[in-house]
């Protein structure tokens, strides 16, 4: 099948359906939406910079997302032809040898080597529009932008199975998500009065969300909310880091720096052993690349600092 996208310059289809996922970010960025009239195709996307109509099934999908997308295909048991890499798959070791694509490092740089795929439909989130003209000039081009609020895999899934003809199985996969938290949550009873701090150990502690945290009922301690990611901590208001629950990605290595100080040794989390130190895999469940198929992964590494901060917390 070649080229079967058409632009949509202003009829839209039909009866408006499910999906409208917020748009925020940058000026001018409009709600992505689906339009249909219950067929799978053919099928009206609005995206931040546009409008795309695919007519037939696109068989050359390019994900240029920085893994945002990769659960999404693979939940719904689809393959774009590539996508740009996140790095070494084996720090996702849940989706054990489930992607089958190539993983192409810079691809997202990369407008030549896209063209070289030859595409029919291009799926990128948090791009500028000059960016994206490029990108639209090789295929069809649907740019993505998230919810602050929400895990990036929430927003990309319905979008990526409207595109590929899988809406029908979108309510089942949220379920099953849903239905791990629910379980979770009845394990650990309490968890959902527990705040948490997350940040990285760089040029001191840099403040960073991560919100499957949010999913699982962990609230940000109200001291970050208030904060930007990237925002940093001195090492003399380390003791602002009031959460239950503490996690540190390390990448430096400063954990027995850290750990020899006076403020970090106070701190709720520490003395309620409810630290976790992430490294890269439990990085990528919890930020990087979350997704439907990584929570049960996650909350078992988890599970001993929730507990301990619940008990804490009683």
């Amino acid at each position: 099948m070649r080229n079967p996208l058409r632009r949509l310059s202003a009829l839209i289809l039909g009866t408006a359906v499910a999906v409208s996922l917020a748009a925020c970010g940058s000026e001018g960025a409009d709600d992505i939406a689906e339009v249909s009239d219950g067929a799978a195709f053919p099928v009206t996307l609005d995206h931040a910079y546009g409008t795309e109509r695919i007519d037939e099934k696109p068989e050359r999908i390019v994900d240029l997302t920085y893994g945002s997308a990769l659960e999404p295909f693979i939940a719904l048991g689809e393959a774009p032809v590539a996508a740009n890499s996140i790095g070494d798959l084996s720090n996702l070791p849940w989706l054990g040898n489930r992607v089958s694509w190539p993983m192409e490092e810079g691809l997202r740089e990369d407008t030549e080597k896209v063209a070289s795929l030859d595409p029919d439909l291009i799926i990128v989130n948090d791009i500028d529009k000059a960016d994206w003209e490029k990108l639209e000039n090789i295929a069809p081009t649907l740019v993505i932008r998230t919810e602050d609020d929400k895990s990036t895999w929430h927003t990309f899934l319905p979008v990526v199975a409207a595109a590929t003809g899988n809406k029908d199985k979108v309510e089942a996969i949220e379920k099953s998500y849903n239905d791990q938290v629910r379980s979770f949550q009845e394990e650990h009873v309490g968890v959902n009065e527990l705040t948490y701090n997350s940040g990285a150990m760089t040029r001191g502690f840099i403040y960073a969300g991560n919100n499957v945290f949010q999913d699982i009922g962990i609230d940000m301690e109200s001291g970050q909310k208030s904060k930007e990611n990237g925002d940093s901590i001195s090492d003399e208001n380390i003791s602002l880091l009031q959460g239950d629950i503490l996690v540190i990605f390390d990448p430096l290595g400063k954990r027995s720096e850290l750990e020899g100080k006076p403020a970090f040794k106070a701190l709720p989390a520490v003395k309620n052993d409810s630290v976790i130190w992430q490294d890269k895999p439990m990085g990528f469940a919890l930020s990087t690349a979350p997704g439907p198929l990584s929570l049960k992964w996650l909350t078992d590494k988890i599970a001993p600092q929730v507990q301990s901060a619940i008990v804490a917390h009683e």
